[in-house]
């Protein structure tokens, strides 16, 4: 009886002491520091694209059994298998579960014989998917054991993956007509007035000023009518250049037909990048085919030295492309739906902005792009830092043209009579009224705010002045800077027929001086003292300090 008692103690103590061995070593050697993670953290691939990630670790210490589950979003992803690296496919292991209704996979590892397990840092598993369509998804990890060789848990923390899919952007090239024509030139009121020797080219389009070259281009829809009712005959897209010092103008006639069913393009905006090229955004579609594919024509870019037009087919899910600029080195898009952003010709990224589709413009400053949007209401701004929309002012009537200045950002009220005026440092939001329906924006170098209306009217807001300026020519479009302080619009004048041809356009391209402002000293007061200023500038001799002439 003696002898059974000293056994049952020395078993308890033998006890006791394997569990505080466990104990030991489990707080010895298990690292806080271990990190499970997706490598690479995110990944960008196009539809289509067959690819792989791995799950790792990261500084553990003797791992001999894992069990993970790896989340994903199955409206972009299939996941079509699970790779397990040595030396973890050597034991009894179940076979991975992919679970495409769910959107996971469940894996496991063990090192499989008797012994330590593994140190350090390396890839426990390689999963490879199908993207499937245009997206994001998380690649989320959860449920995650480890285990080290004496069965004890071993302590992590998880870092989740991201994939972003791209389409692939197709494109057609096509080599253009090229057509030399002269402009009637004229001047009233200050304002000269080009005038396109067509009538079939219809606007108000975005003129843009070519330093390089010293013209301007601008878009324009050449479209015949069949009758008085409407029923268009012809319709597609124009590229014009015109030599403002000698009002000569070239056409580049687009093609009628880009494939696919879709015949006639209508651009509307343009902006020139880096290589002198001129990218368009392509705003309709006149015949479109009764079911579109997948990418639609809505982006083109034309290259002057050669008349190559290259067509790039986007996602139909984007819609038509409202409004683009050359910012930073990329192409910046508003679409229907999504803000997009491209180089050369890949897209770069695209963030959608609403399911609604809506007309739009698009300004770029610092850190962020700023967008109208028509048709919803409202006025958003995008950090392109943390590639989020991070404003939204909703109490908008019908915005349109959009521009600003380093303290503000103005919008065309185009359903009232006022200009929004929105503080960039702290969101404020005011009105300017001007009692007119404006459609575009611009800021001169001067400072001044020039804006276009829907009737024959621009006008100028500055400190000092409030300008309204009647032109020959209806306005609408949008206003530019030009060259030598002077700034570009375009018009048009709309005549009906009785028979062909029915409707006809005067298409302008307009330029005018910018006006100095009288308050030379820049206190925002026009008084005796900016007087005095140009007398003392009128009288300075060489070597004097230059006074006056630098203010607005």
């Amino acid at each position: 009886m003696k002898n059974i008692a000293s056994f049952v103690a020395a078993m308890l103590i033998l006890t006791a002491m394997m569990q505080l061995f466990n104990v030991i070593r489990f707080s010895s050697y298990a690292n806080p520091g271990t990190i499970l993670y997706v490598s690479p953290s995110t990944k960008t691939v196009h539809t289509g694209s067959i690819f792989s990630v791995n799950v790792s670790i990261q500084n553990v210490f003797d791992l001999y059994t894992f069990h993970l589950f790896l989340g994903y979003d199955t409206t972009v992803l299939d996941a079509l298998s699970v790779y397990i690296y040595p030396p973890f496919n050597r034991g009894p292991i179940p076979f991975p579960i992919i679970n495409d209704d769910d959107g996971y996979v469940e894996f496991s590892g063990n090192v499989g014989i008797p012994g330590p397990g593994v140190s350090g840092s390396f890839p426990l598993a390689k999963i490879t998917f199908n993207a499937t369509a245009l997206g994001n998804s998380k690649l989320d990890l959860y449920n995650t054991d480890l285990w080290d060789s004496m069965s004890n848990p071993i302590a992590h923390s998880e870092v989740d993956g991201e994939v972003t899919i791209y389409p692939r952007i197709a494109c057609s090239d096509f080599v253009l007509e090229v057509l030399q024509v002269q402009c009637e030139i004229s001047r009233e009121s200050g304002v000269t007035y080009f005038k396109l020797p067509t009538w079939s080219l219809f606007g108000p389009n975005t003129p843009v000023y070519d330093h390089a070259r010293q013209t301007v281009w601008m878009t324009s829809t050449n479209i015949t009518y069949g009758d008085l009712g409407g029923a268009i005959e012809t319709f597609n897209g124009n590229m014009i250049m015109l030599n403002v010092n000698d009002g000569s103008a070239l056409l580049y006639e687009f093609p009628l037909d880009v494939g696919g069913g879709f015949k006639g393009l209508g651009p509307f905006s343009c902006t020139l990048d880096d290589d002198g090229n001129l990218w368009m955004a392509i705003e309709e579609c006149f015949w479109v085919p009764e079911e579109l594919p997948e990418s639609i024509p809505s982006l083109a870019k034309l290259c002057p030295d050669n008349s190559t037009l290259t067509v790039f087919w986007l996602p139909k899910e984007f819609g038509w492309v409202n409004d683009v600029k050359f910012y930073d080195g990329y192409i910046w898009c508003l679409s229907d739906k999504y803000l997009i952003k491209i180089s050369g010709g890949d897209l770069e990224g695209f963030w959608k902005i609403s399911d609604a589709p809506s007309f739009g413009c698009l300004y770029l400053g610092g850190d962020y792009v700023w967008i109208t949007r028509y048709d919803a209401n409202e006025v958003k701004r995008f950090n392109r830092l943390t590639e989020t929309f991070d404003a939204n002012f909703t109490d908008v009537n019908k915005p349109k043209g959009i521009c600003g200045d380093s303290n503000h950002i103005f919008v065309a009220e185009s359903g009232g009579t006022s200009i929004i005026a929105i503080n960039k440092e702290n969101l404020a939001f005011s009105r300017i009224s001007v009692d007119k329906t404006l459609t575009y924006l611009c800021i001169t170098g001067k400072g001044s705010l020039w804006w276009t209306s829907i009737n024959s009217s621009i006008g100028m807001l500055s400190k000092i002045y409030n300008y309204t300026y009647g032109i020959k020519c209806r306005s609408s479009g949008p206003i530019t800077t030009g060259p030598n302080n002077t700034i570009l619009f375009s018009g048009r004048n709309i005549y009906y027929y009785l028979g062909p041809p029915y409707v006809t356009c005067a298409i302008y391209i307009c330029m005018r001086g910018d006006i100095k402002s009288p308050d030379v000293n820049g206190d925002g007061i026009v008084n005796m003292r900016d007087i005095t200023e140009v007398i003392l500038d009128f009288n300075a001799k060489e070597g004097m300090e230059d006074i006056g002439l630098n203010a607005t």
